[in-house]
């Protein structure tokens, strides 16, 4: 409830204020079970699949572990599809199943609240260094000093530290761009006993009312603190875009210099935990929480407007010598403040820093629905993204409650790795080594790419290696089976090849058809000149999973790219 001031103005608590109580964040500490000198994270109480199952959903196995590979070997995913496939569904079930593994605590310090009797300003940086404080908004009413001028007033000490006696105190208040800045000077001897006894940025200075804006009694305060688990709806963010949305702000918020607040956006919010998170899990030797943020709709708006700074970002991602990843930052705002923090529900207080590198352990899902509402996909935003489509319905298993049986795929990942809570929590980025590590599997994908050069349609080197990393983690989730190996290929192929020509309307210069091909048979003759598009549309089925079979009944040489592609030619027509 609010509280009342000496004037009768509600005192409310501000959630985004210019001043500071600690010059570093509080810690976070995960939590890990220790075995001898082993520390290991706790595990899931069951695996994905059986989570999403339990739920009443089903989704095939092997497009959910593509999925997971996907997040494995870049952080950015996209769902696309018909309305009602359950791509949200599938993003949120994933975010939910991850949360649930109790990861991480973080210590709540005691906030002092104001009354009509008493108040209470913060140490900061400042305070310490200059003896200045700076009361909130709301606490401006406390105080009786004219726009510009200044006013003192005697505080009685009592044994604060060592000081002790009455003394003044100077309170100036400035006027800029309309609005007032207030900061009283702290008398040099109470500052020397901060400085001698340890005081912090935590702690506070209590204010007691004797004579209203006249004379007041000093004492300190130093908060207690206690730990608290963030609970699973904080790690992770479902957000609604809108198609007004033409800049980063709509994601990232920005500062009001009107109002002297960040304004928030749960994006913000969650990057602020993943980021602190990130830091105590480093310091503690383990692999960090992930964080989610799925984004539903996200092409309703043009992606390369609202999302380019993280694109950039995330893109920036490099390893140096000693193995720690750098990146370039995301800007918040040019604030001219000497802190900004932001206190969540649980009372933990986060600072909003100037600028803000996206944390490892954030992950990305955005869901696309690709009709006449909608926008397409610009190469930037495909060849960033791994796009996994829902397109496959079996309507007689939903409404019989039995799934069509299907063969074990060899992409489809076993169970029990998704029960570890580091499973999506260390972010691998892609390199040469992967490439030269897997560079026969990669054959297919190396002649394909051969064929799009004809068509100035090739990729270069960073999606080798993307592809080569993608392999890996196939390889070592699942194994080293070659059918595992040139699935994972396939994938590549349907995920970071064939998006680029979704949009298509024609087959330019027969490029699909030479594509459909290759997928088929995993040769093309002269360049693919020469190609009838009927007879390889003949030549295929498209099974119930999307997966394209040769006369022969034998699968095709890429058989799910060689499926999305014969869908693509017959809506070309």
């Amino acid at each position: 409830m609010a509280q009342m001031n000496p004037l009768g103005r509600s005192i409310v608590a501000q959630t985004i204020v210019d001043r500071t109580k600690d010059d570093t964040p509080a810690p976070v500490v995960p939590i890990a079970r220790t075995t001898g000198t082993a520390t290991t994270q706790p595990r899931n109480d069951t695996d994905l699949f059986s989570y999403v199952a339990e739920r009443g959903f089903h989704f095939p196995r092997e497009l959910v572990s593509r999925y997971l590979v996907a997040l494995r070997t870049k952080p950015f995913a996209l769902f696309t599809g018909i309305s009602g496939t359950g791509k949200t569904k599938l993003a949120l079930l994933t975010a939910e199943y991850f949360a649930r593994v109790p990861g991480t605590r973080a210590t709540r310090w005691e906030q002092p609240e104001d009354t009509d009797h008493d108040f209470y300003l913060p140490i900061d940086r400042v305070t310490l260094r200059s003896g200045t404080l700076t009361p909130g908004r709301d606490q401006l009413d406390y105080f009786n000093v004219p726009a510009g001028g200044t006013e003192t007033f005697t505080a009685t000490i009592t044994n604060l530290l060592g000081a002790h006696g009455d003394m003044t105190f100077r309170a100036t208040n400035l006027v800029s761009g309309g609005q007032k800045h207030l900061t009283i000077q702290v008398p040099s001897s109470v500052r020397r006993a901060m400085e001698e006894n340890g005081v912090g940025e935590r702690d506070y200075l209590r204010f007691e009312i004797v004579e209203e804006f006249k004379r007041y009694r000093v004492s300190l305060f130093r908060p207690q603190a206690e730990e608290v688990e963030i609970p699973e709806q904080d790690r992770y963010a479902f957000v609604s875009v809108r198609p007004s949305w033409n800049d980063h702000t709509a994601l990232l918020g920005e500062w009001d210099p009107r109002l002297e607040r960040y304004e928030r956006t749960p994006v913000l919010e969650l990057l602020l935990r993943a980021a602190r998170e990130e830091e105590a899990a480093r310091a503690a030797g383990v692999a960090p929480a992930p964080y989610f943020v799925v984004l539903d709709e996200m092409n309703i708006a043009r992606i390369e407007h609202y999302f380019s700074d993280f694109l950039s970002a995330l893109e920036s991602r490099r390893v140096d010598d000693d193995g720690t990843i750098r990146q370039e930052p995301l800007n918040l705002h040019g604030a001219d403040a000497s802190r900004i923090t932001w206190m969540d529900h649980l009372g933990i207080e986060y600072e909003i820093p100037q600028r803000l590198a996206i944390p490892t352990n954030v992950v990305f899902t955005g869901t696309l629905n690709l009709d006449e509402t909608t926008m397409g996909m610009s190469p930037k935003v495909v060849d960033r993204a791994s796009t996994i489509g829902f397109s496959a319905v079996d309507y007689a298993g939903y409404l019989s409650g039995n799934a069509a049986e299907q063969a074990r795929d060899p992409l489809e990942l076993p169970a029990d790795p998704t029960r570890d809570a580091d499973f999506l929590g260390s972010l691998r980025i892609s390199s040469a080594s992967d490439a030269h590590a897997v560079a026969d599997s990669l054959q297919p994908f190396v002649r394909l790419n051969e064929l799009l050069v004809a068509h100035d349609q090739h990729y270069g080197y960073r999606v080798l290696n993307d592809v080569a990393l993608y392999v890996r983690e196939a390889r070592d989730l699942i194994g080293d089976d070659p059918a595992t190996l040139h699935a994972a290929v396939d994938a590549c192929v349907l995920q970071k090849v064939l998006p680029k020509f979704f949009t298509w309307r024609e087959d330019r210069g027969g490029l699909l058809a030479m594509l459909l091909a290759f997928c088929i048979e995993g040769d093309v003759e002269n360049g693919g000149r020469g190609l009838d598009v009927y007879t390889l549309l003949d030549a295929v089925t498209v099974d119930p999973a999307d997966r394209a079979l040769r006369a022969d009944g034998e699968p095709a040489y890429l058989p799910r790219s060689a499926g999305r592609l014969a869908r693509m030619l017959h809506a070309i027509g």
